[in-house]
């Protein structure tokens, strides 16, 4: 009976917390550098630090982010994302050292995933929900793809804080609790997620399409990041990423 309880509170504990720390990660923030720069140097050293051949490139991946986080002051939430990546990576590694694989080959394995989601989120946790849809405008892509990556990043929460509330409700009018029941009532969960997100989906996207917001506020946006000042930490993130990609050239 306790194994089925702590699990359903084990998941809504992780909704929870995953949906408040993605909440604090799209926060506006005022990057160190353009947008569509940051964005862009954060795309080159992730798919540096997920292709590494060694491990320095994804350990510079990680100050990368973490000098993101520091400066934009969401460390808790980036501390959070990257070290849920290192226990996942690491138990997904077991079974390769349970087969007799080399350990480097597993430590690179869980580098490359630690490395790649610290600079990912470091990015992320500097641009904002605002700043990563404007630098997408910038970058010239394809409003429909734009529109679908920034608005990924901002339904997570929502949905993950919804699936808890759910999960909660459900198990407060169980009449009885126990393993036999735990795992019925987390899929009726998915079920009615997936409801949801149709119906919401739709009134987003006529929400946008009725009020056109990219077609009206593209030009302010653009001219306001021209005018945004350079800092020190955007002179480290450019030298960070070069020191990512001299070392990802070594293969070290």
């Amino acid at each position: 009976m306790k194994g089925g309880v702590f699990l359903q509170s084990l998941a809504q504990t992780f909704l929870e917390e995953m949906s408040s720390v993605l909440d604090e990660l799209s926060e506006l923030r005022s990057p160190p550098a353009p947008a569509w720069l940051v964005l862009l140097l954060g795309f080159l050293v992730n798919a540096e630090a997920a292709f590494a051949g060694g491990l320095l490139t994804p350990l510079i991946a990680a100050l990368l982010g973490a000098l993101l986080s520091l400066e934009s002051g969401k460390a808790r939430s980036w501390l959070a994302a990257t070290c849920f990546t290192l226990v996942f990576s690491s138990v997904a590694a077991l079974p390769a050292l349970a087969l007799g694989e080399p350990v480097e080959i597993a430590a690179l394995f869980i580098a490359r995933a630690a490395g790649a989601a610290a600079a990912f989120t470091g990015v992320v946790a500097s641009l904002g929900w605002y700043n990563l849809l404007l630098a997408f405008e910038q970058l010239r892509l394809p409003g429909f793809t734009s529109l679908q990556l920034a608005t990924t990043l901002r339904m997570i929460p929502i949905f993950a804080r919804d699936a808890a509330r759910m999960l909660a409700a459900r198990e407060a009018r169980l009449l009885s609790r126990g393993k036999s029941r735990t795992w019925p009532v987390l899929a009726s969960v998915v079920g009615d997620m997936l409801l949801l997100g149709y119906r919401r989906s739709k009134s987003l996207a006529m929400a946008i399409e009725a009020r056109s917001l990219g077609a009206r506020a593209g030009s302010s946006r653009s001219s306001a990041s021209s005018a945004q000042a350079r800092t020190p930490a955007g002179a480290i993130l450019v030298t960070l990423t070069l020191l990512t990609t001299l070392a990802f050239v070594a293969g070290v």
